[in-house]
């Protein structure tokens, strides 16, 4: 990413410190953005890359049930409303069948039934 920003010298002594403070600011985005990527590169790497070795046992892994966040929930349920007709409508109803008004309030272990009969709402 690159960002440029041109101030003129009238500029610089008017805004001085507002100036400085915004280019901490897109600075520390930056560097977290660095971070981040560097982070899910070595997720990627550590678990792709790695190949079991012939000599040892292969290690049953339990069947795990996706895990889901709030976001996830939000985000399929907005494109969901946005693909049928009266989505928005049906939805809501389907959110307050598990008791709650708004996803964020629904206990975590409903959210994989949510999601299968968000998919087949028409």
């Amino acid at each position: 990413m690159k960002i440029t920003i041109e101030f003129n010298d009238t500029d610089m002594m008017n805004y001085k410190k507002g100036i400085q403070d915004v280019l901490d600011i897109v600075s520390k985005i930056s560097n977290a953005e660095k971070t981040k990527q560097k982070e899910i590169e070595k997720m990627l790497k550590s678990s792709g890359g790695i190949k079991q070795e012939q000599n040892q046992p292969e290690v049953k892994q339990e069947q795990q049930t996706p895990q889901y966040d709030v976001v996830d929930m939000q985000k399929a349920a907005f494109e969901k409303a946005n693909q049928i007709e009266n989505g928005v409508k049906k939805v809501k109803a389907l959110i307050k069948k598990y008791g709650v008004e708004t996803l964020p309030e629904m206990d975590k272990k409903h959210y994989e039934a949510f999601l299968k009969e968000l998919e087949e709402l028409v």
